[in-house]
């Protein structure tokens, strides 16, 4: 019984965190950034939607960490998403080349994640953990008669 809903604790709470970043993206930007050797690697969390970029730089310190968060303007998140290559359902995907540049320092790679994916996979999740964690009750089957006659 406590194994059950400790399994099924996980779960919701999963799916709450899933939607209260949803519905809190719409409010706050909320970014964090990781600077390696050649790459800045950046996770942006807006407008309903999560972007992770991978942008080459010119060598530098690595191993650094950034994070932050403003009041957010999904307005930005929306012109972004549709000046993307490829996009469909809040999916996207890009990569661009600054040609007047050194390719180095100039090349972009982003991809769009909406965040109703996340959480549908949780709740789908949520669903599937209460459904294979629920009580089972012993079930005897069909009474069954004789078929001989008696003498």
């Amino acid at each position: 019984m406590v194994r059950r809903w400790i399994i099924r604790s996980f779960f919701i709470a999963l799916c709450v965190v899933c939607v209260g970043t949803w519905v809190g993206s719409y409010f706050q930007l909320m970014w964090v950034d990781y600077y390696s050797t050649n790459h800045v690697w950046s996770a942006y969390v807006e407008g309903g939607s999560v972007l992770f970029m991978d942008r080459l730089r010119d060598p530098g310190i690595a191993g650094e960490w950034y994070w932050g968060h403003r009041i957010a303007d999904p307005n930005s998140v929306r012109e972004s998403y549709l000046s993307d290559k490829y996009h469909f359902a809040g999916f996207a995907y890009d990569e661009s080349h600054q040609p007047y540049s050194t390719p180095l320092a100039y090349w972009i790679r982003d991809v769009f994640v909406p965040l109703w994916s996340p959480t549908f996979l949780s709740a789908l999740l949520l669903w599937f953990a209460w459904r294979k964690t629920r009580l089972r009750k012993a079930v005897k089957g069909f009474p069954v008669e004789p078929t001989a006659k008696p003498i």
